[in-house]
């Protein structure tokens, strides 16, 4: 993790945001593998809503996939596709508002101004 992002955490929580609100799991476990991905508080709505909506996409293909493959579900390919797509785009969505309101209520600046 990175000096800037060891930053951004103490900002957070110095303005009494919960640890757990500061960055899903998945987003604690790649700062401790060293991607640099900064607190999703700081981000915009749209890279928020284009990080967890591509990263839940592939996550359900994934889980979709291995299901049709044991047998476990009868699914064609279009509707596995179409079926991640749209779970993608409603959690993007959620976790957008989500996240926006956080930045609203804690008065979080941009990455890039922080």
């Amino acid at each position: 993790m990175n000096e800037r992002i060891r930053r951004s955490i103490y900002f957070l929580s110095e303005r009494g945001m919960p640890k757990e609100k500061m960055a899903p799991p998945l987003i604690r476990q790649m700062w401790r593998v060293g991607l640099s991905i900064p607190p999703l508080c700081f981000l915009g709505g749209l890279h928020v809503f284009l990080l967890i909506g591509c990263l839940s996409c592939m996550a359900w293909a994934c889980i979709a996939l291995v299901a049709v493959i044991w047998g476990l579900w009868d699914m064609s390919a279009q509707y596995l596709i179409v079926s991640s797509i749209v779970f993608g785009v409603v959690l993007g969505v959620y976790s957008s508002f989500k996240y926006m309101g956080l930045k609203k209520k804690y008065d979080v600046p941009d990455w890039r101004d922080f």
